[in-house]
C-alpha cells in the first residue's frame, strides 16, 4: 500500500431633561381646549414619533460572500488535469494564472476573472476561464467566492547534478532530506512569523498535497523525494510568490500541483512585513 509521509517541521442613554416653573396654569373649560391639546397622543402615534417609520430605520450592512474551502476546488478540478495542462499548448510556456470567481447557491460558477497572469498568452487565460466556468460545486444556503492559482512550470533553482547509480542517489537523497530542517525563515526576510505557526498552516494542507502525490504515483508507483519551495507570505497572511527551492522529486507536475496548493494557504499576519520561507515536504511511497 502506498503511503504518504510528510515529515513534521522543527521548527488571529441618552438623557431627557424635564423643566418646570413660570406662571400659574390657566384652567380652561373643555370647549375652550384646542383640539390638538385635547388629550394625550395615542400610544401608536408616540411610538411612531420616537422611532420613525420602518422604512427610515438604518438597515444592516450586507455581508461579504464566504470564500470556499480550497479542498472543494481540488475535488472539482479532479479529472481535468490533462485539460488544464493542454491549455498551455506549448510545453516550454511557464508562469502562473490566478483566477477568481463567484459560486451561486446552486453551485454554478459565475463571473470568472483573471486577477494575475505571468504567462503572457491571452489564449491560455481564455482556455482556463472556460474550464473553470464549467465547474460545479455543492449547493449552499448562500453565494460564495473562490480563487485558485494555476502553475505551469514552477520557476526556481536548478536541480542537483544527476548521479550514475540511481538507487544510491535515491537513498542518499532521502537521508539528506530527513536531516535538513523542514521550515526555515530566510536571513533576507524583512518580516517574521514563528516557524511553528508556519508549519501548522502548511501541515493543515495535507489533503491537498496528498491529492498531488496520488496523481504522481499513478504515473510512477515508486515515486518519492523532496519538494522544496521558497515562498513569500504577505502582510495580510496570503502567499504572494512561490518558487522551487531545489526539489528533487522527479515529477514536475507534482511540484507544480503542490505549489498551486501553497497559494491557497492563509497564514497569520506576520510582524514587520513580508516573510520569506524555505519549506521542505518529503514524499515517500514506502
Amino acid at each position: 500500500m502506498h503511503r504518504l509521509r510528510l515529515l513534521p517541521a522543527l521548527v488571529a442613554g441618552f438623557a431627557i431633561g424635564l423643566g418646570c416653573g413660570g406662571a400659574e396654569p390657566v384652567v380652561q373649560r373643555p370647549s375652550e381646549v384646542p383640539r390638538a391639546e385635547a388629550g394625550p397622543r395615542p400610544a401608536r402615534a408616540r411610538a411612531k414619533a420616537r422611532h420613525g417609520p420602518p422604512e427610515e430605520r438604518p438597515s444592516a450592512p450586507p455581508t461579504e460572500p464566504v470564500e470556499i474551502d480550497p479542498t472543494e476546488i481540488v475535488f472539482a478540478l479532479r479529472g481535468r488535469e490533462a485539460d488544464v495542462e493542454a491549455c498551455r499548448r506549448e510545453p516550454r510556456k511557464r508562469g502562473l494564472i490566478q483566477l477568481a470567481w463567484g459560486i451561486d447557491r446552486d453551485g454554478a460558477v459565475e463571473d470568472v476573472e483573471v486577477q494575475r497572469s505571468t504567462v503572457g498568452d491571452p489564449d491560455v487565460e481564455r482556455c482556463l476561464v472556460e474550464h473553470v466556468s464549467s465547474l460545479r460545486f455543492n449547493r449552499a444556503a448562500e453565494a460564495r467566492t473562490a480563487r485558485w492559482t494555476f502553475v505551469f512550470g514552477l520557476e526556481g533553482e536548478p536541480p542537483s547534478k544527476k548521479k550514475k547509480n540511481k538507487a544510491w542517489r535515491s537513498k542518499k537523497r532521502r537521508r539528506s532530506a530527513r536531516a535538513e530542517r523542514g521550515v526555515a525563515i530566510e536571513s533576507s526576510s524583512p518580516g517574521w512569523l514563528e516557524p511553528d505557526a508556519i508549519d501548522s498552516v502548511v501541515q493543515s494542507g495535507y489533503r491537498l498535497y496528498a491529492h498531488c502525490y496520488r496523481d504522481g504515483l499513478a504515473r510512477n508507483p515508486r515515486l518519492g523525494g523532496a519538494v522544496r519551495l521558497r515562498f513569500v507570505i504577505g502582510r495580510d497572511g496570503s502567499v504572494q510568490q512561490v518558487r522551487d527551492g531545489g526539489s528533487d522529486l522527479p515529477d514536475p507536475r507534482v511540484i507544480d500541483c503542490v505549489a498551486q496548493t501553497f497559494f491557497a494557504l492563509r497564514f497569520p499576519r506576520p510582524e514587520r512585513g513580508h516573510v520569506h520561507v524555505l519549506y521542505r515536504l518529503v514524499f515517500d511511497a514506502g
